[in-house]
């Protein structure tokens, strides 16, 4: 697997490419529970849309 950068191209270690897998998959089950979340709170009449705090320090 390579990398694609401005003006060439890496391969990818194994490592690197667990890694990319890894965050995918981190991303996609917080993806999910906030679309679960979002669904449910629809559901009991809090309101629908994404709600979240803001990380610590943040705004």
């Amino acid at each position: 697997m390579q990398r694609q950068l401005a003006t060439r191209r890496e391969q990818l270690s194994s490592d690197e490419i667990a890694l990319y897998q890894y965050q995918a998959l981190r991303l996609l089950e917080v993806s999910d529970a906030l679309r679960a979340e979002a669904k449910l709170n629809c559901c009991k009449g809090v309101g629908c849309g994404v709600r979240y705090k803001p990380a610590m320090g943040s705004g």
